[in-house]
């Protein structure tokens, strides 16, 4: 399952590894403007980009009325202007982010 950007291009998509999984970078371009954003899904112990996923984990979640691990939440990364997002460096210096 692929995301749906409205005007957006998606120009080069890659996994990369992160603490606990995986992130999925993705380069943007939309009237001669770059943009990388990264995402991914985490419940505070695993990290994917899988939608379908997501779906079924928050749905099972729901379904046992959340008797099993945290809601599953979208973490998602934007570079400013036409500057690369170094998803290693943020997440270096942010390392709050693998506790959501």
């Amino acid at each position: 399952m692929s995301w749906v950007i409205p005007g957006w291009q998606i120009r080069n998509k890659t996994l990369v590894p992160i603490q606990g999984g995986e992130a999925l970078l993705l380069q943007l371009e939309k009237d001669n403007m770059i943009r990388e954003t990264a995402y991914w899904f985490s419940n505070g112990r695993q990290r994917h980009t899988s939608v379908m996923r997501y779906w079924l984990q928050a749905t099972l979640r729901r379904i046992i009325l959340g008797r099993s691990d945290k809601e599953p939440v979208l973490i998602m990364l934007q570079s400013v202007e036409d500057h690369a997002l170094n998803l290693s460096e943020v997440l270096d210096q942010f390392g709050v982010l693998f506790d959501i």
